[in-house]
């Protein structure tokens, strides 16, 4: 079925279906300064009818409605049959601030999927939102998304899909909201729908399956959200299922329920050698087996910077943290409230700091970050960390309850060749009087003396004198709060880095509560 679809494309593409010259479309003539015009869903359709246009310049003067293409009848932007002989959309699509509704497609054995199904060589899609998308293909399939389905050193921008849903069938990779695999620049955008996987389906997420950096410049997700829920196998997250080679995140949120198996988390589900996730945050719930995380389920040579989560976290298997399931990166000026419950290796902010078996030089780091969520597990449980492996702890903080079966401690569960140094816990809120419930090899800092009662957690002199810095890092209500970071605006009560009607809500709520900020 699908050689045949891909045939007729070809035909076409080539001229040999007795469609030879551009088209026509409401007006325009491709060029920048006079682009083709796209007002009627007929002329939307055309567009994938004809590969010699698809270098040139499109903007839509109307809003678009495809409810009369159904099933697979959508001609979609772009084409391939293999590696070597494929063609792609390579110049510019402004929405113009329109919008297309009710996109629908259903097909088998079909890569590719998105009404753009492949864009490269700097292209740039503008302006542009969908309403009531319906993408679902079954079987042999990969890069899978409602907007583009694959996008090689290109630019999407301002663009977003709402209501509807994006699923597959098959045990296979990429499928995303917005986008099913990027290798480009996507900003200033949003998606609000569910994204389905099955048990066989991995690299998920609520806006982009897979975000990766290219050799001729740097992929980036910058200041988009998501909404809905995002769901699959393996490295399934909110917003993006996998954050690879030199990609950024930054400024990004999502609110997304996220449940899938190994490597979950609120906002990314797993990354190798990224760049940095920044100024994120993730407050949806996240559920999974292992490696799941409140905002990242793994992170691997890569830095969470100005990050926190908010939702509940629950693992069946090992490694959960309110923050991140597994850190082999480094984690800084973060924080994690959600309750977390798991199994083996479970902590407020992570569940496992540090790899266990280490390439050189990687370790995991975590410096100025904190946890306030309850924590509980069978084993190598935490306040803020489950299990801390051949890592470094710097000045952090837990202070939710924490149980479970030995080793079980305030702080660390289990504390193995890893440093803990300027560090404290809540010993009256978590139950503990002992920093870490073991300590083996040649680990330092296990010193149950950094645990403190709450009246000692909510003074300056408690930790200023442990070094912390409260001019620029750290802040604290005097007897009234423990110590909150200085990387948020001041009066952002909810940590989004704007203030807003909402922080006003919150201070409200709080002087009800007889609080004082």
């Amino acid at each position: 079925m699908i050689r045949k679809a891909i045939v007729l494309i070809l035909l076409g593409a080539f001229g040999l279906t007795g469609t030879v010259s551009a088209g026509t479309y409401s007006g325009g003539t491709g060029e920048p300064n006079d682009p083709y015009r796209i007002a009627t869903p007929q002329d939307l359709n055309d567009i994938g009818n004809h590969p010699e246009d698809w270098g040139l310049d499109f903007v839509m003067v109307n809003d678009v409605n495809l409810a009369d293409y159904s099933g697979a009848q959508f001609n979609m932007i772009g084409y391939f049959f293999d590696t070597s002989n494929y063609k792609a959309f390579t110049g510019v699509f402004d929405g113009n601030g329109h919008t297309i509704w009710n996109f629908t497609y259903h097909n088998t054995d079909m890569p590719y999927v998105g009404i753009f199904r492949l864009v490269e060589g700097n292209a740039r899609i503008e302006n542009l939102s969908l309403r009531n998308v319906d993408v679902d293909v079954v079987g042999d399939t990969w890069d899978v998304g409602s907007l583009v389905g694959w996008m090689h050193v290109a630019t999407i921008v301002g663009c977003d899909v709402e209501k509807g849903h994006v699923s597959t069938k098959g045990d296979y990779e990429y499928l995303g909201g917005l986008v099913g695999r990027s290798r480009g620049v996507i900003e200033d955008c949003h998606a609000s729908v569910t994204v389905t996987g099955t048990s066989g389906t991995s690299t998920v997420g609520g806006l982009v399956g897979y975000s990766s950096g290219t050799f001729g410049g740097i992929g980036k997700v910058s200041n988009c959200y998501s909404t809905g829920s995002v769901s699959g196998s393996s490295d399934v997250g909110g917003l993006i299922g996998y954050c690879g080679w030199v990609a950024k995140t930054n400024n990004c949120s999502s609110s997304c329920d996220v449940t899938g198996g190994d490597c979950i988390g609120g906002l990314v589900g797993n990354t190798s050698e990224s760049g940095p996730i920044e100024a994120c945050y993730a407050s949806g719930t996240v559920s999974g087996g292992t490696n799941v995380g409140g905002l990242a389920g793994r992170i691997f040579k890569s830095r969470v910077n100005k990050c926190f989560a908010t939702g509940g976290v629950s693992a069946s298997s090992y490694s959960a943290g309110g923050l991140v399931g597994q850190n082999s990166g480094r984690i800084r000026y973060s924080f994690a409230t959600g309750n977390v419950s798991g199994t083996i290796r479970v902590g407020g902010l992570a569940g496992r700091n540090g790899e266990m078996y280490p390439p050189s030089g990687v370790s995991g780091k975590a410096e100025d970050c904190y946890a306030t969520g309850s924590v509980s597990g069978s084993k190598e449980t935490g306040g803020l960390v489950g299990q801390h492996f051949l890592s470094s702890i710097t000045r952090c903080y837990s202070v939710g309850g924490v149980s479970g079966n030995t080793p079980v401690g305030g702080l660390v569960g289990r504390n193995i060749d890893s440093s803990i140094s300027a560090s404290f816990w809540d010993t009256e809120t978590s139950g503990r009087s002992n920093m870490c419930g073991s300590q083996e090899g040649d680990g330092s800092g296990c010193n149950n003396a950094y645990g403190k009662a709450s009246s000692a957690m909510k003074s300056v002199a408690t930790f200023g004198n442990a070094g912390w810095d409260f001019v620029e890092v750290w802040n604290i209500g005097e007897n009234q709060t423990y110590p909150f970071l200085r990387v948020y605006p001041p009066g952002d009560l909810d940590h989004d880095e704007i203030v807003s009607f909402i922080d006003v809500a919150i201070l409200a709520d709080h002087w009800l509560e007889g609080a004082s900020y």
